[in-house]
């Protein structure tokens, strides 16, 4: 689930919830807290989780996103990963095609938090397929830059 601009987010559902994971990029849980720490829900059904403040667990990176020399400008979307990316369902390549990816233009600046002392951290890009503008993302290439540390991360990621 997104957060929205004050941080919060509500999410409805039917069944029984086990547990809370809060988690940045892919594979990097910060935390977890079970069903049973939350107490039950209100009268509406609610369940209110408090606020849960992971930001001692966190430090920020920017990085800028430049295209190659002769590489065509355009947007990309970027996912950064913790260890080697998933794979798709059918094995294949994971596409990053969701609103957790939006595009983002070559040249600019992102801010990413990243979990502190984390190992084998990967950036996946991602530009859709050059056939036309505004081309499917599935289709298009994909690169991988990694593995860094957190205290080694680049500041500049160049696309081709």
């Amino acid at each position: 689930m997104l957060f929205d601009q004050q941080g919060r987010f509500s999410h409805t559902f039917e069944g029984q919830l086990l547990d809370v994971s809060v988690s940045t990029g892919l594979r990097a849980e910060l935390c977890r807290i079970e069903a049973a720490e939350l107490g039950g829900s209100d009268e509406s059904g609610r369940i209110d989780l408090g606020q849960i403040d992971v930001r001692d667990r966190l430090t920020t990176h920017r990085v800028v996103l430049r295209a190659a020399d002769g590489a065509a400008l355009g947007d990309v979307r970027v996912a950064m990963c913790f260890g080697p990316p998933p794979v798709g369902p059918r094995g294949g390549r994971v596409a990053l095609g969701s609103r957790q990816f939006p595009p983002i233009a070559l040249g600019s600046e992102m801010e990413w938090l990243v979990p502190r002392g984390a190992k084998s951290v990967h950036f996946l890009v991602e530009r859709p397929a050059e056939s036309a503008a505004g081309g499917p993302w599935r289709t298009g290439r994909q690169r991988l830059f990694g593995p860094f540390s957190a205290d080694g991360l680049p500041r500049e990621l160049v696309v081709d």
